[in-house]
């Protein structure tokens, strides 16, 4: 056997291994072998580079469900889905929805692109139509990447309308410990000491409580510790 037949040996068995890893760490069903196994690879990379923790999230096993987080890098959507036992579909902006290469796997698992400069409304309603059909949406309601260091920003009031007209329980959460927060890529190569912080769960008429937009905002900043005063 020579050294090119060797090399490619190694590198099959290597590639069985790590699928093998894959599926034994995989909590979701995502009706897709690949994204199954990519599930598994994000738990393990999650746990162990960066040493996530978490609440448990409760999330009901059925019906539509708003999950809400502050948005502190490109880290953020993998610790929600390593914390999550449901798929999640995301909403993300256009731009990051049509990147090359991931733009496949962006479809594959549901998401949701977001034009925010035109026909925002599009994404609202395709939004609505999947937690009206049972599934679980999650979205970062300030929007954009921003840090604790930003002050007091009040959340989109599309967030509250979703879970609103749907009747959808909103599902607040705060992730912390992520090394160089504000930037979109470095964090996913520093290891951090990650901490996902799960709320009270909302109901869905919140949006009619004074000051929601403020208060939710302040919650997922880490500017308020709980909210109170629920409807």
């Amino acid at each position: 056997m020579n050294t090119v037949s060797i090399v490619i040996a190694v590198l099959v068995i290597l590639l069985i291994y790590a699928v093998r890893i894959g599926y034994q760490a995989n909590r979701v069903d995502w009706e897709h072998p690949v994204v199954n196994c990519i599930d598994g690879w994000m738990r393990i990379y999650s746990r162990r580079f960066q040493r996530l923790q978490h609440d448990e999230m409760n999330i009901p096993e059925t019906g539509g469900v708003l999950v809400v987080c502050n948005h502190v890098s490109g880290l953020d959507p993998l610790v929600l889905m390593s914390a999550c036992e449901r798929p999640l579909r995301f909403m993300i902006a256009t731009e990051e929805y049509n990147r090359p290469i991931l733009n496949r796997l962006f479809r594959i698992i549901g998401c949701i692109p977001v034009e925010r400069q035109s026909k925002p409304e599009v994404a609202f309603r395709a939004a609505i139509q999947a937690l009206e059909n049972g599934e679980a949406v999650a979205m970062f309601p300030h929007g954009g990447i921003h840090t604790d260091t930003c002050g007091h920003r009040p959340i989109k009031r599309g967030a509250l309308k979703l879970a609103q007209l749907t009747r959808s329980k909103i599902i607040p959460t705060r992730v912390t410990g992520i090394r160089r927060a504000g930037d979109s890529f470095t964090p996913l190569f520093l290891r951090g000491q990650v901490k996902l912080e799960v709320f009270q769960h909302l109901p869905s008429d919140f949006i009619d409580q004074e000051n929601a937009k403020n208060d939710l905002g302040d919650l997922l900043l880490g500017k308020i510790s709980c909210i109170e005063n629920q409807i």
